[in-house]
C-alpha cells in the first residue's frame, strides 16, 4: 500500500486481498475451497534458484540436497520456494498448492557466485538445460516449469532440450517474461514450449494498493481489458503491463497481487510470469489427474495431447495477440 503518514504514529488500516489459505488467484482458476485440487499421479518438475525446504510442503524431492551442504547460506524464502509452493506448498495455515498430491521434482540451477555462494536471482542456462534431460530422463515428469528467461536471444541447445522433452511426453510450462520492451523470452519463446503471459484483475485490491493503482493506470492508457466469467468473483482480467507480449504467447494466468505465506508466517505479495507460469501448469496437472487417454499415451503424442488439453480448459479471455486462441486454464471440478 501507499499511504501519508502525518506522523510516525498514525495507525494504518491494511486493505484485505482475502483468505490467505485460499487466496484470489487460486480463485481465479476455479478453486472453489482450499485442498481440494488435487493432481494425484502427475509427476511436476520445478528448475529454479535453490531454497531450503522448510516443513510446509507435500510429496517433494530436492533433486540434489547436497547443494544445501555445498552453499550453507540458502535461504528458505526465495524464488525458488514461492514458485515451489504455488504448485506444492502446505501452509503455513490451511494454505494447500493448486497441484495438491502431485509428486515435484526440484532441480537447483542457480549462478555460483564467484564469492561462494549461489545467486537469489540469476540462472545458469547450462544446469537449466542438463536440468531438463535429467527431469524427463530420470524422473519421468509430465509438466517441467521453468520460471526463467533468458531473453531474445537464440540459444539451439535450449530448444533442442525443450524439444527433447516433448519427444519424451513431457511439457515445459515458462514464464514470458516481465518486460515489454523486448519479445517473449527464451525458452518461453519455443515451439515445443508453453509460453504464460501475466494479468490482473480489476476488484482484487482497491487503489492504495499497488495492484489497486496498476488498475487506475491500465484504464488511465487504455491497456486492453478482457472479458468477464461467471465464476470469475474479482472483477475482469487486464494486461500487465510488465508482461512480455508476442505471437509465441500459450496462456494467460494471474502475476500481480500474487499473495503468498513464508515460511514464518507472514504474508507478501509478489509480481510476475515467474507465478503466472506454475498456476498454469498446476492446472494442467490436476486436468491431467483424471485422464485416463493421457496416462495411456507416451511420447510426442503424450505432449501433444496435454497441450490439447490445455488448450480445452482454458477460457478465452479477449486479450490474445494477433488473433491466438489462448487464454486462462480453468480448474474443471
Amino acid at each position: 500500500m501507499f499511504v501519508e503518514l502525518a506522523s510516525p504514529d498514525d495507525d494504518i488500516e491494511c486493505i484485505s486481498m482475502g483468505d490467505p489459505d485460499l487466496p484470489w488467484w487460486q480463485v481465479a482458476v476455479g478453486a472453489k475451497h482450499p485442498a481440494v485440487h488435487s493432481a494425484r499421479g502427475i509427476r511436476i518438475g520445478i528448475i529454479d534458484v535453490l531454497f531450503r525446504p522448510g516443513p510446509h510442503f507435500g510429496q517433494f524431492k530436492l533433486v540434489e540436497p547436497e547443494r544445501l551442504k555445498k552453499f550453507s547460506s540458502v535461504s528458505a524464502d526465495g524464488h525458488g520456494r514461492q514458485v515451489s509452493a504455488i504448485v506444492q506448498g502446505r501452509g503455513p495455515g490451511g494454505y494447500h498448492g493448486l497441484a495438491r498430491d502431485a509428486d515435484v521434482f526440484f532441480i537447483d540451477a542457480s549462478v555460483a557466485e564467484e564469492d561462494g555462494t549461489l545467486s537469489e536471482t540469476k540462472l545458469d542456462r547450462a544446469r537449466v538445460i542438463d536440468g531438463i534431460r535429467n527431469l524427463w530422463e530420470t524422473y519421468q515428469v509430465d509438466i517441467i516449469n521453468l520460471s526463467c528467461g533468458f531473453g531474445p536471444l537464440e540459444f539451439p541447445d535450449l530448444e533442442d532440450a525443450v524439444e527433447e522433452a516433448a519427444d519424451n511426453g513431457a511439457i515445459c510450462i515458462c514464464a514470458a517474461g516481465n518486460s515489454v520492451t523486448i519479445p517473449i523470452e527464451a525458452p518461453a519463446r519455443y515451439e515445443a514450449a508453453v509460453a504464460v503471459c501475466g494479468v490482473g484483475f480489476t476488484g482484487v485490491a482497491a487503489h492504495p494498493t499497488f495492484l489497486g493503482r496498476l488498475v487506475e493506470r491500465a484504464r488511465r492508457e487504455n491497456t486492453p481489458v478482457g472479458c468477464a466469467v461467471r465464476t470469475w468473483r474479482h472483477g475482469v482480467p487486464f494486461l500487465h503491463s510488465g508482461t512480455a507480449w508476442g505471437p509465441e504467447l500459450g496462456a494467460f494466468a494471474p502475476s500481480l497481487g500474487i499473495n503468498l505465506r513464508s515460511e514464518n508466517g507472514r504474508i507478501r505479495e509478489y509480481y510476475g510470469t515467474s507465478y503466472a507460469s506454475p498456476i498454469v501448469g498446476s492446472v494442467l496437472a490436476c486436468e491431467l489427474s483424471r485422464d485416463q487417454i493421457y496416462r495411456d499415451l507416451s511420447g510426442r503424442d503424450r505432449y501433444q495431447h496435454a497441450l490439447r488439453r490445455l488448450g480445452q480448459i482454458s477460457s478465452p479471455i479477449n486479450l490474445a495477440f494477433g488473433g491466438s486462441a489462448a487464454g486462462m486454464p480453468l480448474l474443471q471440478r
